[in-house]
């Protein structure tokens, strides 16, 4: 049965004005709720809480403009907290909706197809509670809403076993590079160095118009990147090869990519090219573990210049040693590989589907 939120929530409006509760919490899209203080690693509230609101337990709180990117949580830590004023608090009618079932559903492909229409905002979408009451959602009985919450937390736990497992075998590359070159920044192994202007040209993309990148398809194969990676799918590419990119603009500049094949760069990420024979992925790792962002300039926008880049000192180790620690590394990605596809295909895909009648009957079979 398709309803209309508005019919089974409301708005929650205390206001903590005794100040009876201190501590202050945020609502972050991977933890859930968590101490302010904890999460910024400092205090971003004002001395005066009497504004902040109160989110009893079993109620939802969400950032109205960040909710489109999972920022959105069930309180289930106290009997009280409270959060900042900018949150909107959500009271669910327990008779007929779960809590967990209606976060569940905002983070669904469907819900979030609902929530980009209804956003509103010049400089940042914002979901207000007035269209958050517009949307609508699949309501089946109490008894299914908590079978489907059920599963999805199982799933949410094999999401993250996951991650780990790929988290451990990514330090371990990085153990494994640390033991046959040393850390690049200090070169302990005393390996010959260079200048990077010496041994590779740093050129920027080509400029793309937004119109130009799609998602995937038949027609727009070739992957897009930006300066944080990938942006989306064009029908050209600009490079044919193994090549790392310098991400040279934005809060993540002197991130490296790795990009393969047939790809387009874009003015935003850099291309590394090879003067000299170097193992491509070697040189990828060497500069991951360089950490490029410190060499970021500029506070409102930050930057990477390449006249800066050219000069950062690099650790070059014979040939042959990249070669073994390359061929050490594909064995780690094929394991990374299997992963990465039972994460992706059997997990995310699931989860992020839309909470209906059909994946409640299929979730049910599977059983």
């Amino acid at each position: 049965m398709k309803v209309t939120l508005g019919k089974y929530i409301k708005e929650y409006t205390e206001r903590n004005r005794d100040c009876s509760c201190g501590e202050i919490y945020s609502v972050t899209n991977s933890k859930g709720f968590v101490p302010s203080i904890d999460y910024f690693s400092k205090e971003v509230y004002s001395k005066d809480i009497s504004n902040y609101k109160i989110v009893l337990r079993g109620m939802l709180a969400y950032n109205p403009s960040r909710i489109n990117v999972g920022s959105v949580a069930s309180q289930n830590l106290a009997e009280r907290v409270v959060v900042s004023p900018l949150y909107v608090v959500v009271e669910p009618n327990k008779k007929y909706l779960e809590t967990e079932y209606l976060r569940y559903f905002l983070c669904s492909s469907y819900g979030n197809q609902q929530i980009k229409f209804l956003t509103t905002g010049s400089v940042r979408d914002s979901l207000k509670y007035t269209s958050l009451e517009k949307i609508e959602i699949e309501l089946p009985s109490i008894e299914k809403q908590n079978f489907v919450v059920k599963v999805l937390d199982k799933l949410n736990k094999l999401i993250a076993l996951h991650k780990e497992q790929l988290k451990k075998l990514d330090e371990l590359i990085k153990s494994l590079f640390i033991e046959m070159f040393g850390d690049p920044v200090l070169n302990e192994k005393n390996l010959l160095v260079s200048h990077l202007e010496r041994i590779v040209v740093l050129k920027a993309g080509k400029n793309l118009t937004s119109k130009d990148i799609h998602e995937k398809s038949e027609k727009f194969s070739y992957p897009c990147y930006g300066g944080n990676g990938i942006r989306g799918y064009t029908g050209k590419y600009s490079h044919e090869g193994n090549y790392s990119l310098i991400g040279r603009q934005g809060a993540l500049c002197g991130n490296v990519q790795y990009a393969t094949e047939k790809f387009y760069a874009t003015e935003h990420a850099v291309i590394v090219a090879p003067t000299i024979e170097l193992d491509s992925l070697w040189l990828y790792y060497c500069l991951v573990y360089l950490k490029l962002n410190q060499f970021q300039t500029g506070a409102a926008q930050p930057g990477l210049n390449i006249d800066i880049l050219n000069k950062i000192k690099i650790p070059v180790p014979p040939l042959n040693l990249q070669n073994q620690f390359a061929e050490r590394v594909t064995q780690i990605d094929k394991s990374k590989f299997v992963v990465l596809k039972s994460l992706k295909i059997n997990l995310e895909l699931l989860l992020k589907a839309s909470i209906n009648e059909r994946l409640i009957s299929e979730v049910k079979n599977n059983e």
